[in-house]
């Protein structure tokens, strides 16, 4: 299980910086690994944190 506030500080950054990539490179994470720790807050939160298609944030 990942831990929640790193996940919450990491989607903060994707946020902040735009890209999975940038929030990646802040945390010296891959893509994949952000992208793990987005998918594991919404489910905790049981939302949708952005919209994957667009990639939008709520």
């Amino acid at each position: 299980m990942l831990d929640r506030i790193t996940s919450m500080q990491i989607f903060v950054k994707v946020v902040n910086a735009g890209s999975f990539f940038a929030a990646g490179r802040a945390f010296h994470l891959s893509p994949t690994m952000v992208t793990k720790h987005i998918n594991a807050l919404e489910q905790r939160l049981i939302a949708l944190c952005y919209i994957k298609p667009y990639a939008r944030f709520l």
